[in-house]
């Protein structure tokens, strides 16, 4: 005989069927990095990329979500137990997951029944099928498979409930399978399908669909989870450990504090290609995990050369023989919206140049003069460059009002970007302009740069780095020093 249910049994029982938030810390376990076995709490990523979910649901009665994230936020974890949840609560559903490996899909499989065995009896359907690759609760008829992208035809002839596709940046046969899966799932209510990875760049059929997403061109939404959400991203910093510049307009773009960004450092030293591999693995905003360089750039990765803080200093104290500009390419507005202003300071020692800061960023216009004065003489610079095509003439006698000591020497542009760009970029490929430590949102810049796209926004820290570098030029071509700039 079944034991007949209280009244406060079914409404717990009918509360786990229906609130996955409730459900997964009572029923389901993970291992946490000490390999011990822990309630289910979803973290900061996991739980927006449920109330997204939800809401879409709720709305259209389906799911139809992409999740651009970065490296290891839990997405996996959490699209795996949200269907576990869905097919051992629901009669005649089928789950389907496709990875990009083998590996992975050992990997989730292993997940999903780790899940299952260690569910409390009373959530845990009996099971008559489980193997390799499919698990299935015997009086729900309802399951999971498992499959790798690779060959064709993988997922045609099923009936498919809920779908997740894992990576699918880097499936094998991508087209052909997104194809097939979306032939058998159908349209109906209550039906899922959840594809998400780590970008590849901005090329192939993830790319495409995320896009194609954003431009609210297809079905999908895109929910995108930045890397700094994870509570986990962070380490304790050095003693000596300061922000560079760079990193300084990075932390209080993100609103990040100290620990967060001692992490991001280390994590970028890890890579081979640096920022622009972790700018990928662990993008902070859906444009940067897509970002590439541009096949009509000027520059690329390969034109910068780079040496550290500490030579770079040595090099200063070797010689008297050293001009200092600092170039600074106004903003035509200053409101939250609107462009960066270019800040560079850049040396000529010898028949070299050397760029070696940049506070490029937004400011408002009294602000931005006592900020380039105070690095004026921080630095020791020789002249300030002031870009003034845009309703800039008041910026000189603005300076000037701050500090008449400052030597000025105004740019008014009469080439276009390209054609003032083009010589250094030509300097750049011959090893005559060097970069000092990170200089990582420059070089972004430099390599994205599509010069012909006329809608593109304005690159102010590259026309910054233009006028420094062409400004010493000049001194030094007025000096008869010896550079042989091949122009």
């Amino acid at each position: 005989m079944y034991k007949m249910l209280s009244n406060k049994e079914i409404l717990i029982r009918r509360k786990l069927k229906d609130d996955f938030s409730y459900y997964a810390p009572r029923c389901l376990q993970i291992v946490d990095k000490g390999g011990d076995f822990v309630p289910f709490v979803m973290n900061s990523a996991q739980q927006y990329i449920h109330t997204k979910i939800e809401e879409q649901y709720k709305e259209t009665g389906k799911v139809r979500a992409i999740l651009l994230k970065g490296r290891q936020q839990g997405v996996s974890t959490y699209v795996q137990a949200r269907y576990l949840w869905k097919t051992t609560h629901n009669k005649g559903k089928k789950a389907f997951i496709l990875t990009h490996a083998t590996s992975a899909t050992q990997s989730l499989y292993s997940m999903t029944k780790r899940y299952y065995y260690n569910l409390p009896p009373v959530v845990r359907p009996a099971i008559n099928k489980n193997n390799a690759s499919e698990l299935e609760f015997h009086n729900l008829d309802s399951g999971y498979r498992v499959s790798t992208a690779g060959s064709s035809g993988v997922g045609r002839g099923s009936t498919i409930h809920y779908f997740h596709g894992s990576e699918v940046a880097f499936w094998t046969n991508g087209e052909q399978h997104i194809t097939g899966v979306l032939q058998a799932i159908s349209d109906n209510v209550g039906t899922e399908i959840i594809l998400e990875s780590t970008s590849d760049g901005p090329k192939g059929l993830f790319h495409k669909m995320c896009k194609d997403a954003y431009d609210n061109k297809n079905d999908y939404q895109l929910i995108f989870v930045p890397w700094f959400w994870q509570e986990e991203y962070r380490a304790k910093a050095s003693i000596d450990f300061t922000l560079t510049p760079e990193e300084k307009t990075y932390a209080e773009q993100y609103d990040l504090d100290i620990e967060q960004m001692f992490w991001r450092r280390n994590k970028i030293n890890t890579f081979v290609r640096g920022i622009e591999d972790f700018r990928r693995e662990y993008p902070a905003t859906y444009e940067e995990a897509f970002q590439a360089e541009s096949e009509n750039a000027l520059w690329t990765r390969k034109d910068f050369k780079t040496i550290s803080q500490v030579k770079f200093d040595h090099i200063k104290d070797s010689t008297d023989d050293i001009q200092t500009i600092i170039a600074f390419d106004p903003a035509g507005t200053s409101n939250e919206n609107s462009d960066e202003s270019g800040v560079i300071i850049a040396s000529l020692i010898e028949d070299k140049v050397y760029v070696f800061h940049d506070s490029s960023g937004r400011y408002k216009p009294d602000e931005v003069v006592t900020y380039i004065t105070q690095l004026y003489h921080l630095y020791d610079c020789d002249r300030l460059t002031i870009e003034t095509n845009y309703g800039g003439d008041w910026i000189p006698s603005t300076f000037r009002n701050e500090d008449p000591n400052v030597v000025i020497h105004t740019v008014h542009a009469r080439k276009g970007k390209k054609l003032r760009a083009e010589p250094i970029a030509h300097a750049y490929r011959q090893g005559r302009i060097i970069h000092v430590g990170d200089l990582s949102l420059l070089e972004s810049e430099l390599t994205t740069w599509n010069p012909y796209d006329s809608k593109a926004p304005s690159p102010n820290r590259l026309d910054a780095v233009v006028y420094a570098i062409t400004d010493l030029l000049d001194i030094a071509q007025k000096q008869d020093t010896p550079v042989a700039w091949g122009f």
